[in-house]
């Protein structure tokens, strides 16, 4: 049996992975054009995290929207995939939604019915870590995944709740240097696309940070501006035209 999220239906997209529309929303979760490809694009390319985990240093990336898993799962993909992957992997996930997380957990939800057996090891893995359990902190579970071929392991952290109570008990001391911004549209989640909100943010940020988001709506790109962060436009292989790279306006662009 599934906790699978009420007024959701189940759309396939253009690269053969699924995404859900929910209803309640008004939203997809992913572009038509292709859930898997949207996280490897975006997430994973335009956010060159490649460059950095090649560097010996923890790296931490800050998931927003677990959502049906797929940036958080291209991501472990990747870094796993890289022979050349010197850091080890800090991989944060916060979601809100809790009926879609237990659905995701226990790998029932009609939209992981094609995924391979790696990512489906990879969400059992994940354990809860009930002593971190408040309301502050938020429910936790935790995966360790080791690296194929070098030794780093990845160290993933799932968190349900609101993010804007749970997020600063789970911020690393040295700051995210990635963030994969990927909640509902400003439209439908306005308070997490709000100056107040992304001012907060970036009070736990890397100095070097790189934030990647689809939307590069005008509203978005003020609020960052206004937050103390500075934007950049980026093309896309999708439908879309562009999606937005973020990092702190007083740190240079690599």
């Amino acid at each position: 049996m599934t906790d699978f999220p009420q007024q959701a239906h189940l759309i396939s997209t253009e690269d053969g992975s699924f995404s859900l529309f929910c209803e309640e929303i008004g939203e997809c979760y992913h572009s038509r054009f292709g859930a898997k490809s949207e996280a490897m694009g975006l997430y994973i390319r335009a956010s060159q995290i490649a460059e950095r985990w090649r560097n010996a240093s923890p790296l931490y990336v800050l998931d927003v929207g677990l959502g049906l898993g797929y940036n958080a799962l291209c991501t472990l993909e990747s870094w796993l995939a890289d022979p050349q992957a010197a850091a080890p992997l800090c991989l944060t996930s916060f979601e809100k939604n809790q009926a879609l997380f237990n659905s995701l957990r226990i790998v029932q939800g009609p939209w992981q019915v094609n995924w391979p057996e790696s990512w489906r090891s990879w969400i059992q893995a994940l354990a809860p870590i009930s002593a971190l359990h408040s309301t502050t902190s938020g429910e936790v579970w935790k995966a360790h995944i080791p690296h194929p071929t070098r030794p780093i392991a990845c160290e993933w952290t799932c968190v349900t709740g609101d993010i804007r109570e749970t997020l600063f008990a789970h911020a690393p001391s040295s700051g995210w240097e990635r963030i994969w911004y990927d909640p509902f549209s400003a439209k439908k989640a306005p308070e997490l696309w709000a100056a107040p909100w992304l001012t907060q943010l970036r009070t736990c940020v890397a100095p070097s940070v790189t934030l990647v988001t689809y939307s590069v709506a005008r509203s978005v790109r003020e609020a960052f501006a206004q937050a103390g962060w500075s934007w950049e436009k980026v093309p896309t292989d999708t439908g879309k035209r562009s999606w937005l790279r973020v990092r702190r306006n007083d740190f240079p662009s690599a």
